[in-house]
């Protein structure tokens, strides 16, 4: 998820809904793990600037 980015995903992204879904994890998981996710991303993106 984190080589592939938001562009990955059809529909706007990954919410934590679908991400439960997917994971079958609980709500708070979900948001836990997307929100290291937008980290990771967000520093990725700072590594190429």
């Amino acid at each position: 998820m984190v080589d592939n980015g938001i562009k990955g995903f059809k529909g706007g992204g990954m919410k934590a809904k679908k991400y439960r879904f997917i994971a079958k994890t609980s709500k708070a998981t979900a948001t836990r793990d997307l929100q290291n996710l937008d980290y990771e991303l967000n520093l990725k993106k700072a590594k190429l600037h």
